[in-house]
């Protein structure tokens, strides 16, 4: 079309067609925002850089821009929410109540001690196993527990999972003695341990008691044997009681501000743990996972009745086994949700390759959770995942900003353009062709990259989540980038009028006008599209971009060589003021509409 237009006035000649052609090659270049695709591999890029050097490590890109989008986070409680530094701290003989370990002694400690140190796989020096395994083993010291493992050497093992929650053990002692040992949740041990029904729901009462206190207990039985049984679980009956130990493990000193950030950008907290229901509300109720009183769901329940039609209606589920955090996920993702799932063992790499986020473990995990994960969370720390979807949502926002910048400017560059051609015949081509390639150079350069590398919105984490299925360039969108590339050529037209008749300029000097109303217009624009992101000065490098491209438009306005070359005129203050005032007044206007808007809290439900 504007080949056809521009033949028409200048007529079908040498000169004519030449003009022709580069004017609309020149105009096609301007209208394709070319380093779109540069700049989002630079923002991505250091995004992904930032959030690594904060603890969260992205395996697969994809993921950066559907943190932004997660509307549900499962978390375990162990090491995202508590500091996963577990410390042996009391102590419940089977006819007491707990009381401080440093107050047991005698043979009842020694019994303890040993059942925790020899059913168990840790090591203490340096530490290496499950944090649970490490502070039973930290409370009797290194000496002990070498000492104790050379006396009693292992015979035979049944290891910890997550079904069984126990562990069972078998031990020759000094004197020839086999010993079977349990250590587990108390109510998988304690159906095997000698005591009537009654005595067994006392010890489960004060099992409860301290699981809402916030104590993980581990009961502790054993038994002696004859001979190495060929089957440990079916020997592992009648078992004495040792007593209950009482671990505590810190809450993270952030875990409750981390809660309340995710809460407030929209995103609904899980806990779904293979800890004690007791436990888990305690740790829920104390950070504010939910209000209280916090009521868990318990995987036996979770197996009889199923679950919820709505799973969030549930803050906490305990007992979970690992197929039951793939249901979970299901049903989420069923019910609209995107879904991001923490994970650390061989078994929960199925829900974490469903989850839309995988989230591994670092600290704790297996290599088989890092490999089907999209990222991995090298502290294991909930603060570390909020930080990530903050980061997450930061980069596609950015990504938006350049998208706006880029379109609005190229749509008011061909506006301009066609508008003159249609109305102004005695203007002849409204920009020749090394003009327009230079605002191309100018505004869609270095301004759009210092755009997608903006800080962050500090009201970013007030907002909903983005809806997954919303993309950068939806119908609305296009009609209102549209409508701002009406504005910013509504603008640089009305410069080239006003000089033209209002100074009474030629037509040349008018031209250079409009060209310089279209540079500053665009270079402007920049601090219109990051609205909120902390003011006009807190991105250094957009500063610099737009301190650099108006210097640059200095340069080719008034080097005699460059002027000559991009066919401009020196320009007097009169239209610098003119420029200036008309390519400001888009961004102006622009401002004085965003200051009624407000960002809509995004309160999580519950």
């Amino acid at each position: 079309v504007v080949l056809a237009i521009i033949l028409v006035r200048q007529g079908i000649s040498t000169e004519g067609v030449e003009q022709a052609f580069l004017a609309a090659i020149a105009l096609a270049v301007a209208a394709i925002p070319e380093g779109l695709a540069t700049v989002t591999a630079v923002g991505l890029a250091l995004g992904v850089r930032r959030m690594a050097e904060r603890g969260a490590i992205v395996r697969r890109l994809p993921a950066v821009e559907t943190l932004g989008s997660a509307t549900v986070i499962a978390t375990d409680k162990t090491g995202t929410l508590t500091e996963n530094r577990m410390r042996w701290e009391t102590f419940a003989p089977p006819g007491g109540d707990f009381a401080p370990l440093e107050a047991l002694d005698g043979q009842r400690r020694e019994v303890a001690e040993r059942v925790a140190v020899l059913c168990n796989d840790g090591e203490l020096e340096p530490p290496v196993g499950d944090p649970t395994d490490i502070a039973l083993l930290a409370a009797s010291g290194p000496e002990r527990v070498d000492a104790l493992r050379a006396a009693w050497p292992r015979a035979a093992v049944i290891p910890f999972d997550s079904e069984r929650k126990r562990e069972t053990t078998v031990h020759r002692g000094p004197d020839g003695i086999l010993e079977l040992q349990i250590k587990g949740a108390p109510e998988n041990v304690l159906p095997r341990c000698a005591g009537t029904p009654r005595w067994r729901e006392e010890i489960l009462a004060r099992n409860e008691a301290a699981a809402g206190r916030g104590t993980r207990v581990l009961a502790l039985a054993r038994r002696v044997l004859d001979t190495v049984p060929s089957d440990l679980d079916e020997a592992a009956v009648d078992l004495e009681l040792v007593g209950l130990a009482g671990l505590r493990d810190p809450v993270r000193p952030a875990a409750a501000e981390s809660v309340a950030e995710a809460r407030s950008a929209g995103i609904v907290l899980l806990m779904a743990t293979g800890d004690h229901p007791g436990t888990a509300t305690a740790i829920a109720e104390e950070v504010g996972l939910a209000p209280a009183p916090v009521r868990a769901r318990t995987g036996r329940e979770l197996r009889s009745d199923g679950f919820a039609a709505d799973p969030t209606q549930n803050a906490v589920y305990a007992r979970v086994d690992p197929d039951q955090k793939l249901e979970l996920v299901r049903l989420l993702q069923e019910g609209g949700h995107v879904v991001g799932m923490t994970g650390d063992g061989v078994n929960d790499a199925p829900a974490l390759r469903r989850a839309d986020i995988g989230i591994a473990l670092g600290r704790r995990g297996s290599d088989v959770a890092r490999e089907a994960a999209d990222m991995v969370i090298t502290d294991d720390d909930l603060a570390t995942i909020v930080a990530a979807v903050r980061e997450g949502r930061g980069i596609y926002d950015n990504v938006r900003k350049v998208v706006d910048y880029l379109v609005t400017g190229n749509l008011g560059e061909v506006l301009v353009v066609f508008i003159a051609l249609l109305s102004l015949p005695a203007l002849g081509i409204p920009l020749f062709p090394l003009q327009l390639l230079w605002i191309n150079l100018i505004t869609d350069g270095m301004p759009a990259v210092a755009l997608g590398v903006d800080p962050n919105d500090p009201k970013l984490m007030r907002r909903p989540p983005r809806p997954r299925d919303q993309g950068l360039l939806g119908w609305e969108r296009i009609r209102l980038l549209l409508a701002r590339g009406f504005l910013i050529a509504a603008a640089t037209l009305a410069a080239l009028l006003v000089s033209r008749y209002g100074f009474e300029a030629s037509w040349e000097e008018a031209r250079a006008v409009m060209f310089t109303t279209l540079v500053a217009a665009g270079l402007l624009y920049a601090f219109a599209v990051r609205r909120g992101s902390g003011g006009p000065f807190s991105n250094r490098w957009l500063l610099l971009a737009v301190l650099g491209g108006f210097l640059a438009q200095l340069f080719i306005v008034y080097f005699p060589p460059a002027q000559e070359l991009f066919a401009t005129v020196p320009l007097d203050l009169r239209d610098w003021a003119l420029a200036l005032a008309a390519g400001a007044a888009p961004s102006i206007l622009l401002w004085l509409t965003f200051r009624g808007e407000k960002t809509r809290p995004a309160q999580a439900p519950g």
